[in-house]
């Protein structure tokens, strides 16, 4: 989706270097996405899209129906917001951009204007659609399209099947594709040929001289794989009588040399040879995905999973995360 909404500053418009929130109405859901300096900082899918208004129609009275979606999907883009806020420590939200699937569009807007007391626009991502209506009058340039439902509308691969371009130009791309696989094809064809010739003759060249010196080379190896041989007959005895050769104080050593100062050890459980299970609280749950992501990356270690964690928020600025991981040992 952000790559699509980038797709229509391509032309030379540049994107706005402050903080923004675009919010996509698509049929079955609603994508909050803070930008920031034009990238991405935060995504969320919240499930309130125009397949709920339309559920609703059965359900209730016309009149309440719409309002009653209006505020579900006002209160979901404000908590989605505040939510972006507190895990991606971001800077001031300048404004909100609001696009999409979306009847009545002026409700939702004035509704998050009121609510989050924040600029908020409308962005329209107008094309033609002349094909799409027999009389071709005005209305074929408005649409229900949200960012969502344009992902292949606004591309230029012959393959999408929302392609909008005519007949001709699909056609004209499809020869161009075709000439530059066979320009491709033939330059790889070539390369090929003339890396196998060098190497041909180069091997013709020097094959006494690599037998000499791979033989020579063997011999000086000899008493090196000897004892190569005898480390390994050690370490397979080790292995099946201890089921693994790594000291145990080494192991829970590098344990806690990357245990995060925020995070609290309750219990450890050590299977020798097979995995260690650790019970522990955390204030955030960013510091236990940092001590999982450095344990696997120990040469000890195998892979380090969390398990179960369960996030108990105490106040708006506080939280504890009680999290269970498992580390498994290399064998």
């Amino acid at each position: 989706i952000f790559q699509s909404f980038t797709h229509f500053f391509a032309n030379g418009t540049s994107m706005p270097d402050s903080c923004f929130i675009l919010v996509d109405v698509d049929f079955s859901a609603t994508n909050v996405l803070v930008v920031h300096h034009g990238e991405m900082r935060f995504c969320r899918s919240v499930s309130k899209g125009v397949a709920t208004l339309i559920d609703r129609v059965q359900e209730t009275e016309r009149s309440s129906m719409f309002d009653g979606w209006i505020d579900e999907l006002s209160e979901n883009i404000e908590q989605t917001i505040a939510v972006a806020q507190k895990e991606a420590d971001l800077v001031d939200i300048s404004s909100v951009v609001v696009t999409g699937w979306l009847p009545r569009k002026e409700v939702l807007i004035e509704r998050l204007r009121t609510n989050l007391d924040l600029n908020v626009e409308w962005f329209d991502p107008l094309i033609p659609l002349q094909h799409f209506s027999r009389k071709g009058d005005d209305a074929i340039f408005h649409h229900w399209f949200s960012i969502s439902a344009l992902l292949g509308m606004v591309q230029a691969r012959h393959q999408m099947s929302m392609d909008l371009r005519p007949l001709e130009s699909r056609q004209r791309q499809k020869k161009r594709a075709r000439m530059r696989q066979l320009v491709y094809a033939g330059m790889l064809l070539l390369y090929i040929t003339g890396i196998l010739t060098g190497a041909l003759f180069y091997a013709q060249n020097q094959r006494q001289e690599v037998v000499t010196h791979l033989q020579a080379a063997l011999e000086e190896l000899k008493p090196r794989m000897t004892l190569v041989k005898k480390k390994q007959y050690v370490e397979r005895a080790l292995k099946q009588h201890l089921r693994g050769v790594e000291p145990t104080a080494v192991l829970i050593g590098k344990l806690l040399e990357n245990l995060p100062s925020r995070v609290q050890l309750n219990s450890l459980t050590f299977i020798r040879g097979e995995q260690f299970l650790l019970r522990g609280k955390a204030s955030n749950m960013s510091d236990v995905f940092i001590l999982s992501e450095k344990l696997s990356q120990q040469p000890q270690f195998r892979e380090a999973i969390i398990s179960n964690a369960d996030r108990r928020v105490k106040s708006p600025a506080s939280e504890t995360i009680e999290f269970e991981m498992k580390i498994r040992f290399q064998q």
